[in-house]
């Protein structure tokens, strides 16, 4: 396995590991009446992958980073709304924390990562 592609795996790896963490905590958030702890853990969740993916342009060829643009995105949107909610008032961890965001998530995007992860050669 070459150097980039070792370093593509990892950064993925790493991105997958806070996406999944962000399923969990999206999902708490749904379950539990959209509370602020599970906001503030999402936002946490998915600024961490947002900033590794960023920071890692350098390891994405032309045929993945057209699926990263999307992502990041996403969650420029994403997060522009949630602070823009939080900014208003403070919060206690558990009010109901609801906000506008009018972009869906790209879950192309996460599928071509998964397959392209799948593809590398160990």
């Amino acid at each position: 396995m070459s150097t980039d592609n070792r370093e593509f795996k990892k950064v993925m790896c790493e991105f997958l590991f806070f996406e999944n963490l962000s399923k969990i905590a999206y999902q708490s958030y749904i379950n539990d009446g959209n509370k602020f702890i599970y906001a503030t853990l999402l936002f946490d969740y998915n600024e961490s992958a947002r900033n590794i993916l960023v920071k890692n342009l350098q390891y994405f060829n032309d045929d993945i980073i057209e699926f990263i643009y999307p992502l990041v995105f996403h969650y420029d949107i994403w997060m522009k709304s949630w602070l823009n909610l939080n900014n208003q008032k403070i919060h206690n961890l558990h009010d109901e924390f609801i906000f506008e965001n009018t972009i869906g998530f790209p879950q192309k995007s996460i599928e071509k990562i998964k397959e392209t992860l799948n593809n590398i050669k160990k």
